[in-house]
């Protein structure tokens, strides 16, 4: 542990928020081991090789590059998922949306909208974490999941096969819901909502690293929205949507979802506006 006492002020200086979690989780990488086992086997004498590597992700993180990506995976919902710079970084504020679904599905019978479990639509999935999670939570559901990015959904099959929810979670190339017919109980979506001209839209760590095509949807950070909220009614008849957005665009995505049904507001764990419920 002499190395993270080390390592923890040298990346605070480099502007890291949660330096000493850093340099801990980096060290457990390093070593191949959880948090815990670092305090269990704190007297253990490190290799040259393990120093060097430690000392290299230390670099790579005081040059602004996340944890996530130097270890190549971050938990979400109690899941391992590998993430690389093609996905997003799971954030915790959509574990909201992801809660939502399975209290959503826990009112929905075993059947659905057919033989095999309640139907799902995640709708740019990325890395899989909310289809995953989702299909974790309701283990006889069924999930498409789609992404205009075939490296995302590169890792994200790597996430079905690491899991092993082939049977469970299905991917798809398409833009939004591009050539999808079927209809599902539930269609859940974190689509990019960030407008880049929003003042500190982003912070400079995640400009730098996370992929554009995941963050920003023009103004407003709505674009994406007006192309997928007038399929619901389609995709989902009779069934609900929850949507993840930003508290800034509150006002704006109200004013589109409220023609097509009816709606609801679910705050994050800091209160602030984060998910849109549709009754479709």
């Amino acid at each position: 542990m002499e190395l993270v006492a080390k390592a923890a002020p040298y990346l605070a200086q480099h502007g890291s928020t949660s330096p000493r979690l850093d340099a801990e989780l980096l060290l457990a990488d390093t070593l191949d081991l959880t948090r815990m086992d670092l305090y269990l086997q704190f007297e253990r004498p490190l290799s040259a090789d393990e120093v060097d590597r430690y000392r290299e992700a230390c670099r790579r993180r005081a040059g602004g590059e996340p944890v996530a990506y130097i270890r190549g995976r971050r938990e979400f919902m109690s899941l391992d998922l590998l993430v690389t710079p093609a996905v997003m970084i799971p954030r915790p504020e959509t574990e909201v949306l992801v809660e939502a679904a399975l209290r959503v599905l826990a009112e929905i019978a075993p059947e659905g909208r057919a033989t095999g479990g309640p139907r799902v639509l995640d709708v740019g999935t990325g890395s899989g974490a909310i289809a995953l999670a989702v299909a974790a939570g309701r283990t006889d559901s069924r999930v498409l999941a789609t992404d205009i990015s075939a490296d995302a959904l590169e890792i994200a099959g790597r996430n079905v096969q690491r899991l092993e929810m082939q049977d469970r979670v299905e991917l798809r190339q398409a833009d939004l819901v591009d050539g999808v017919r079927d209809e599902f109980d539930l269609v859940l979506a974190n689509l990019p909502y960030i407008d880049p001209d929003w003042p500190d839209a982003v912070t400079a760590e995640v400009a730098a690293s996370e992929p554009a095509v995941a963050l920003y949807a023009g103004r407003a950070g709505l674009d994406l929205f007006r192309r997928l909220l007038p399929e619901l009614p389609r995709l989902a008849p009779g069934g609900q949507a929850l949507l993840e957005f930003d508290p800034r665009q509150s006002a704006g995505l109200r004013q589109i979802a409220e023609p097509i049904g009816m709606i609801e507001v679910l705050t994050d764990l800091a209160g602030r506006e984060r998910v849109l419920v549709i009754s479709l």
